[in-house]
């Protein structure tokens, strides 16, 4: 069995949840027999390409695209409708399944190739109202749609994100398969700490369904009762940190939020783990890292109650509605009762059966399925 994976996302993003899943998988590849091949630019700043480079692809074969000297063909050559026409072109002949870590896939696909797609989410769909109609807008919506018609698997992270696929497109769903996300061994051997600080965390990026304004709208009017108290803020904004600040000066707020951008993995674990809660107030995810992550690490989750957490989080995380008073009960009351040791230990145990072994188990099933 001889994959090809096109690293096409990981040209998009510098750090984040997918990227991590597929150096997750990469370690495990690593660990097989499988024939693996890759197709990538030669100069991408990525956390996974930074992995693969480090261990050289695993000595396994490299196939380089153009790289382009002006912004304006960079940003032509990552559109997926432009990678579905390079695609018939690079895929080599003796290449059995075709794994795409985006949403291009070939225009046409010969006979003898099988592809596989991951969908993590259907946001474009889910939160169209939300989101600018660009250029980028409607070519992550047309791929897609082609993805879902050209693949002969679907993965996808959660069975909320199964439901929207069919929700949307109904006939694709003899094709999807769920796979969960798993946690970083770092992540699976942690205490509960019950000396928790007065700060509250969000964790990852600022796009609109991330929902992080109302995380500081409510902040805001928590502190009000409770001035000593802080934000604690990890995760890429590169190009939102001024936003942000302006934000958090119309909040009156600045002085108590402590942004750290992006940080080492274990320097995360120990702000996690001395959070009086971990907040996650998304307004859709295809799976929820932080809330595995918070509950791995001993700390209190409070979650927006989108289908996909009360998914992930059973009965181990408590949940708001999509406004401010909903969830400053919530840190009212995580803030002035503090959760017992044993849920919390509870909620612990529950994260680490999210382990990466079982999810490659299962991609490896799919991948059989397909020959």
């Amino acid at each position: 069995m001889k994959i090809l994976y096109d690293l096409i996302y990981l040209e998009k993003e510098r750090h984040g949840g997918i990227s991590r899943m597929w150096t997750e998988y990469f370690k495990e590849i690593f660990r097989s027999n499988l024939k693996v091949s890759f197709l990538s630019k030669s100069q991408v700043s990525n956390t996974t390409q930074s992995y693969l480079k480090s261990v050289n692809y695993y000595n396994n074969m490299i196939i380089y695209e153009s790289s382009y000297s002006s912004d304006f063909l960079m940003k032509i050559s990552q559109l997926n409708f432009f990678r579905n026409i390079l695609l018939m072109l690079k895929i080599p002949n003796n290449i059995d399944i075709f794994h795409s870590t985006g949403y291009a896939n070939p225009l046409i696909k010969r006979n003898n190739l099988k592809i596989v797609t991951t969908i993590h989410d259907m946001v474009f769909w889910d939160q169209k109202s939300n989101m600018a109609k660009g250029v980028s807008y409607w070519d992550n919506v047309w791929g897609i749609q082609h993805s879902l018609r050209i693949s002969d698997r679907v993965v996808t992270v959660s069975n909320a994100s199964k439901k929207s696929i069919i929700k949307h497109f109904p006939w694709a769903e003899e094709k999807i398969d769920v796979i969960y996300h798993g946690l970083p061994e770092d992540f699976l051997n942690i205490d509960v700490q019950m000396n928790k600080e007065k700060y509250f965390m969000f964790i990852g990026g600022r796009n609109e369904y991330k929902n992080y304004d109302l995380l500081l709208r409510s902040f805001s009017l928590f502190t009000k009762e409770y001035p000593e108290w802080k934000l604690c803020v990890v995760g890429q904004n590169n190009h939102t940190v001024e936003i942000e600040n302006k934000r958090y000066s119309e909040l009156d707020i600045s002085d108590k939020v402590d942004d750290y951008g992006l940080v080492d993995q274990n320097v995360m674990i120990g702000l996690i783990q001395k959070a009086t809660a971990v907040v996650i107030p998304s307004l859709n995810e295809g799976f929820n890292f932080p809330l595995i992550e918070g509950m791995a690490c001993g700390a209190p989750v409070l979650s927006s109650n989108i289908p996909v957490s009360q998914e992930i989080g059973k009965d181990y995380v408590k949940y708001f509605n999509n406004n401010e008073q909903s969830l400053l009960r919530l840190m009212k009351d995580v803030s002035e009762n503090s959760t017992s040791y044993n849920k919390l230990e509870q909620a612990r145990n529950y994260a680490r059966t999210f382990n990466w072994n079982n999810s490659y188990k299962k991609l490896m099933k799919v991948y059989n399925s397909c020959i």
